[in-house]
This record gives C-alpha cells, structure tokens and sequence, in this order.
C-alpha cells in the first residue's frame, strides 16, 4: 500500500478486522505499531532529537476472551475462572525502562484493548516532566502541552481502545549520582472500586440462581455475548462507578487491589426498559462509567539512571512550543460554515431493548439522521420526531447498504456524535477534530484537538446527553466508504458499526481547507509553496 506524499508523521497500529471476530483476535494480541516517520524539518531539533522508546499496550481480557472463545464455538482461551486483566507492554507485564537523567524522551503508545480503558499518570520518587505531544498520530495545535499543573498533579494519559499518544518526558533525580524511578501506572478504579466490580458480577450469578433476587430483576448472564458483565441495560443489576470524573487517582502508586477492604456496589445501570418511564433511567440511577472496566495497577517503571560522569544537573532543558505545518487534510475547521447537507446525527445505542424515546431499535446498533439532528431537538430539549434516517446492525454477508445519501469528496462534514459516554466513537480513513462537548475541558482533551477515537466521559443524566461531541472533517483523497463504529470491539462484531460512501472525483486538496490556510500542502512537505519549513515556534 502507498502512504500519500502529504501523509502526517505520527503514531498509528494496525490489526485484524474480520468482522464478527475482530474481539476475539484483537483481544489476543493481534495488534502493533506502526510509524510514519516526521518528514525532515517538520518538527523543532529538540523534538527529532528526542530517542524513542515504543509502548503497545494490550490488555488481555481473560474471562472476556474465554467467552468469546466458547460462542464462536473454539476451543482457546479455556481455563479455570481467571478474573484478572493483566495488561502487556509489548508482551511484558509490568517492565523497566531505563531513560537518561536531564534528556528529553519522546515515548510513543498505542493502547489495544477490547473493551477496557486505561487512565494513566506518572508518580515516583523521580522529578519528571510529562507533556503530550500528539493524539492519535496528529500533532496538538500547539504542543507540547503539559499535563501537570504547578502542584505537580497530572491530568491522566486517557487511552480508550484504539487510542494512541506520543509524550514527551524528562526526569532528575533528587540523588544524580545514585540514581531513581518513576512509575506510570492507572488507578482510577482503586481498590474499594475493583473489589466491587467483582462483586457485581457474583451478585449476578447469585441473582439468577435465587439468592436475594430483586423484583422484577431479568436474568443475565455475567459472560454473555454482550460483554464480560454483560448485563448493562437490564434493570436492577448491580452497577459499578469507575470512569470518571478524571481526577488523579488516590490510591498511590504501584499498589494491586487487595481483600482488605470490603468491596461496596450501586444498583443500576438503569439505562431505561419498558417498565420505567425516564429516559435512560436518569432520575432512578446517578449514572457514572460501569460499561467499560479501568485496568487497575502499575504499567511500567521508568528507571533514571545514575550519573555516570558526575554531573549534579537538577532540571533539564525546555521544551518550547510550537506549530507544525498542516496537511490539507488536518486543517482548522472551528472558524468554518458547515453546509447544512453536510451535517448528519449519529447514535450509538447498546441496551438490548429498544431506546424507549423511540430514537433506536434493539442494540448494539447506530442510529444515523442525514439531515442533521442535534441532541437539543431531542425530547425533552426539542419537540422534533427522533425517527432515524437509518438503523441497521452491520452483520454480513451479504455487506450492509450505506448509511444516508452520498458525501462528496472534498468537502468540510460534521457529525453529532452522541452515546458516547458508553461507547468509543471511531472513524476510519482520515481524523477529526473536535469542536464541542457535552464535557468539560482537562488538558488532555480540549476543543480543538485532532483525533479518530474517543470516549467522552462526561453526563450529569440530562436526558438526550449521554456523552455528545460534534466532530468535524475533510473528505479529501480517498472515495468509497468510510468506516465508523464503537471501539468496544464486542458491540463493533455484533453490529454496532456503518459507513457512509464518499462519492465523486477528488480535488489535489479540499478547496475551503487552502482559502483558510494557504499554508497546506497537498503533496510531500518538501515540495510545498513557499519552501518546505515545517514548524514554527509560538
């Protein structure tokens, strides 16, 4: 395959997308990186200069995959009740990385993952300076961006499956000549948090064999074909607050979830049945993230090594700002007029009933409106009918028909992206940018960051608010169809997932992307209008 001459350098992965089984071979370890080199003169010295060192994260998912296993009717993955998630950095658990003291280090991840998230930050006996870089292989607007404030508390590194992050880090030691260490490691779901999860799922087990069974409860299988806890959207099953809000964790670095403390559940997830009469169930149930499990201990050490030429240096060098020159493809839209046929709604519903307002059938599936439905039209904000342009669940053969009617190559689409406080919203072919949130702001995420995965961790259980983004983008080169669908692969293989088709001939660049920046190039950098500089300091 040919990468284009224009291609942005940054940080990607690949892995296997065989439709109905793209879980169970992803959650196996079917996955990689892969890196398209920064062209000559695009980035700053100091970042080309920066040595790599490459994280592929894989959260390896046991009881899930045993499942999974068993309802294709393989005969892998088959072991005694194994609850843990132990999570693999490039087939390791839990490795050392040796950096250099007072040096710039330019740490490249890729998360794989089938339905957990991991929250990271940096703590440790090691004075280090942790600044992001690039999402999902396009640079920030401006970078590098730090991640910690003045009091040293970190924003967490926030990878939902399929995400990728380039940081860049630089430690000292209070000791040079003796050297230290850091840890990076995800806590979010501390120990009171984990223990319950495991309790939830016993509690379901005891609930369908009789033991304290709550009225009205509907069976559900903890290891069902939905997920591992496989019974969000059945009513008065036990529910468990994990992601969010996106605060540093509070356990401390490096400690596993342990038996000493009693594990405590909610009831929930109350996501609307037709036997309440709220919308998502948001005045029965305080919904937080219980859909998606938040690995749980240290990732990997970073060692400092000890100064070996008796240096006593005690801060390292700066890491200016800058902007890199932009592609045609990934140029600013926030300031743009969006043509009305080019805005579309789409829903990602998983419950395994009908959305009681009518906007969905059963799940897992993806609602679209062509002609762009926003969420305040939506009872009980508006009064507009919710009836969808299309609701199909993707399973082939034969291969599903295209959502909505045809998109024009080289033309500026936004999206109204909503469900996506349960469900990682993924786009293939070409990134977006973010230009709204339902949520709020932290210095990992902000408006205006470029991305093609992401999960949006913010409802406070408005109704018709579950996690919505508008996201905007370039249909520029490539015609055919565009891949969307939610990165929790266990609801992509069972149907959650569309594509809509880019018709027409493509132009050398999208024509409203070069009247906003004149400075986009549409071949290689190298060869771009008014020399080929690449980045400037801000």
């Amino acid at each position: 395959f040919e990468i284009p001459a224009n291609h942005l350098g940054g940080t990607h992965w690949y892995h296997p997308h065989l439709h109905h089984a793209t879980s169970a071979q992803v959650g196996g370890g079917a996955a990689g990186m892969i890196i398209v080199e920064d062209p000559e003169g695009s980035v700053p010295p100091y970042v080309a200069a920066m040595p790599e060192k490459h994280f592929m994260f894989m959260a390896v998912d046991w009881a899930l995959q045993s499942s999974i296993e068993a309802l294709g009717g393989g005969k892998l993955w088959q072991t005694d009740p194994f609850e843990s998630i132990p999570l693999l950095v490039n087939g390791v658990s839990q490795p050392k990385v040796t950096i250099k003291p007072a040096t710039w280090y330019r740490f490249r991840m890729v998360f794989g993952a089938v339905e957990t998230v991991l929250q990271m930050v940096e703590a440790g006996p090691a004075f280090c300076s942790v600044k992001l870089l690039a999402k999902d292989g396009v640079w920030l607007n401006v970078a590098p961006r730090d991640l910690k404030n003045e009091s040293g508390v970190m924003t967490p590194i926030q990878l939902s499956p399929g995400n990728r992050a380039d940081i860049a880090i630089a430690c000292v030691c209070k000791s040079p000549d003796l050297g230290c260490y850091t840890e990076f490691y995800s806590q979010q779901n501390c120990t009171n948090d984990a223990l319950s999860e495991r309790i939830s799922d016993h509690e379901v087990r005891g609930f369908n064999q009789g033991y304290g069974t709550p009225d009205y409860y509907t069976p559900c299988k903890v290891e069902s074909h939905r997920r591992r806890r496989g019974c969000e959207g059945i009513p008065l099953t036990p529910f468990v607050e994990t992601w969010g809000p996106l605060i540093p964790p509070q356990c401390g670095f490096g400690r596993q979830a342990s038996d000493e403390t009693e594990g405590k559940f909610v009831d929930g997830p109350g996501l609307g049945s037709p036997d309440e009469n709220t919308f998502y169930g948001a005045n029965r149930h305080r919904l937080a993230h219980g859909l998606t499990d938040v690995i749980n201990g240290t990732i990997f050490t970073v060692v400092v090594e000890a100064s070996k030429d008796g240096s006593t240096r005690k801060y390292w060098p700066p890491a200016w700002q800058f902007k890199v020159r932009r592609p045609c493809y990934i140029v600013e839209t926030r300031n743009l007029t969006v043509d009305a046929i080019n805005k579309k709604h789409v829903e990602f519903y998983g419950a395994v009933y009908p959305e009681p307002g009518g906007l969905s059938d059963a799940g897992p599936i993806v609602a679209y409106w062509d002609d762009g439905l926003h969420f305040d039209d939506i009872p009980p904000h508006g009064s507009r009918p919710p009836k969808p342009t299309d609701n199909l669940k993707f399973q082939e053969p034969p291969l599903p028909k295209a959502y909505g009617d045809n998109v024009p190559v080289g033309t500026l689409n936004e999206w109204d992206v909503g469900g996506m406080y349960f469900h990682p919203f993924h786009l293939h072919m070409t990134p977006w940018q973010l230009t709204w949130s339902y949520g709020d702001e932290d210095t990992y995420t902000q408006i205006g960051d470029w991305m093609d995965t992401m999960i949006e961790s913010h409802w406070d259980g408005t109704p018709g608010g579950a996690g919505n983004i508008l996201a905007r983008f370039w249909t520029d080169q490539f015609i055919g169809p565009y891949m969307s669908h939610c990165h929790m692969l266990t609801h992509e293989d069972e149907g959650m997932m569309f594509y809509v088709n880019v018709t027409g001939t493509p132009p050398p660049f999208p024509p409203h992307a070069r009247e906003n920046d004149p400075t986009c190039y549409a071949g290689h950098l190298k060869d771009a209008s008014g020399g080929g500089w690449g980045f400037e300091y801000v």
